[in-house]
Order: C-alpha cells, then structure tokens, then sequence
C-alpha cells in the first residue's frame, strides 16, 4: 500500500519498502523515481491530489530496485512526519507537549522499540518550523491585530478573547468562569511587565484574585503605549 510523507525537499511516496520522489504528472497518471539517483527504479500511479491529508494512491505500474529496500530510512521519515503532524492538528498546543504525546501513543500501539524517536532537543526546530505553516504571522501594529477561530479560544474551546480594542491598543482574556470567580474576591491583586510582552503590545497586564485562600490569575491584558499614557 502505497501512502505520502513529508520529506526535506517535499512529499515522499512509499511503497513496498522504498522510497519515491515525484517526477512528472499527466492527464492520466503521475511517474515517480526512486529517491536513490543510481538506482533509477520508477513508479506509475493514477492521479491525486499530492496536498490532500489522506488521499486514494493507486500503484499502476513499478519497475525494480538495484538496491535493498529503505526501511531503516522510511521509519526515520515516518518518525519526523509524525511529529509534524501533531503540531499542525493543533498549533496553540506547546511543542514539548506534542511531542510527549507522540511518545506515549507510540508506545501504546506497541511500536515504541522499532521505530524510535530522536530525542526532544534535536527535532525541536523541525516541529516549530512545521508549527509555522499553520501558525498566521506576528503582527506588527495593532491595526492589524485579527484573533479568531480556535485562537480566540481555550484548548477546551470556550471563549477566551472578552475583547479586542485595536483603536486604543488593547487584548483582554478571561474565561466566564474565572470572571465569576473573580467577582466573589474580597482581595484583588493587579500587576503589569514590559519585559515578556509580545509585540506590538508593550505591557502585558494581569489581574489576580484571592479565591479559598489562593491568589490565583483571572484575567491577563495586552496593553500599549496609547492606553497605558492615557491612564496615568
């Protein structure tokens, strides 16, 4: 069976233990070629979509390898592809966190000790480069600040975004249940810092509350220069 994984300089077909990269597409057919220049070997599949997430490959046609098959390779690129993977499904979660749980699904599906995975520290670039594809750019001013969709969201999908002012510069986020909580605080504790703000704000702001005898976070801001001037 026939599948598509990422690779260094595009998507690789595998198929039967080796390895293929893309080489020309017709009205009727798409011709691959081993992924080992000396070998030469081809392959012939109906056409698809090469972008689509699972799509229907149907080998046609393939001609024979002058070399061992590339299994030791293919679980590597398998590896790297999974990874990829679990941050594109969600981009808002932390990398060290995707990757913890690509471990622990491989080792409940009993491949942990044939497949296994490069440390953290060494594919930690190649996941946030991955993360970036699906990641939308860093604004640089206000105006053009957009937080929507899952990234106006909790990762338990409840609103988080209370309101975006990008007039006046501002960002706040609480969920409903933490603004509840915070409505039953007697004491109240408000603190700002420039250092750890992203741009193209200047202060990131935070309010916490004593609730059952712990001082816990509430609500958090994203301030700028303008509605910080006109406050003093």
């Amino acid at each position: 069976m026939a599948s598509l994984i990422d690779g260094k300089r595009g998507k690789i077909l595998v198929h039967g233990g080796f390895r293929y990269h893309k080489n020309k597409e017709t009205a009727i057919a798409i011709y691959w070629r081993c992924w080992r220049k000396a070998c030469g070997a081809s392959l012939k599949t109906n056409v698809f979509d090469i972008n689509e997430e699972t799509p229907v490959i149907q080998v046609l046609h393939e001609s024979h390898h002058l070399h061992v098959e590339d299994e030791e390779k293919i679980l590597k690129d398998r590896a790297m592809h999974r990874l990829k993977e679990a941050v594109r499904e969600d981009a808002t979660r932390p990398i060290k966190r995707a990757f913890d749980a690509v471990v622990r699904g491989r080792h409940q599906q009993g491949g942990g000790d044939r497949e296994p995975l490069p440390e953290f520290h060494s594919v930690r670039t190649l996941m946030q480069r991955a993360r970036s594809t699906v990641v939308p750019p860093i604004p640089q001013v206000c105006a053009d600040v957009r937080i929507e969709g899952e990234w106006a969201n909790t990762w338990l999908q409840e609103r988080f975004l209370l309101h975006l002012d990008n007039d006046w510069g501002v960002a706040v986020f609480a969920t409903d249940e933490t603004m509840q909580r915070l409505q039953r605080c007697h004491d109240v504790y408000i603190d700002g810092t420039f250092r750890t703000c992203p741009s193209p704000y200047t202060q990131f702001f935070t309010i916490h509350g004593k609730y059952k005898q712990r001082v816990l976070p509430f609500v958090t801001a994203l301030l700028t220069g303008k509605i910080i001037g006109h406050y003093r």
